[in-house]
């Protein structure tokens, strides 16, 4: 497990506490929006949960990748799609019409963006 958290902890460094989350969404603050996370397995979601990261995001708000985590398993690529859909659906309840995803792949890539939900 200390792999993931190593590896996006230095990406962190690098690339978010810059302006990810303001050049992706607009916003400042993790709280701002919803959040779709690549549920690559529990190692990587806890990485969004420790304070090395200093985002400060609950159970809760990982719940879409948790749930499809759970339900679904690791389906690689394609498992974000899934966690995606959840969150948009989620933005409903939350009253967030932004989500930021970030998806993994093959040596560490690292890929994020945002969705705005329109009515």
């Amino acid at each position: 497990p200390w792999l993931p958290r190593f590896a996006l902890k230095q990406w962190y460094q690098r690339r978010v506490r810059g302006d990810m989350l303001k050049d992706a969404l607009g916003v400042k603050e993790s709280h701002d929006c919803d959040w779709a996370v690549h549920p690559g397995g529990k190692a990587v979601i806890n990485v969004f949960h420790t304070e090395d990261l200093e985002l400060n995001l609950s159970k809760e708000d990982l719940s879409p990748s948790w749930e499809s985590l759970k339900h679904h398993g690791n389906l690689a690529a394609p498992s974000i799609l899934l966690v995606i859909k959840a969150a948009m659906e989620r933005t409903a309840i939350t009253e967030k019409d932004k989500v930021f995803c970030i998806g993994f792949g093959p040596g560490m890539v690292i890929k994020y963006y945002g969705l705005t939900r329109k009515e």
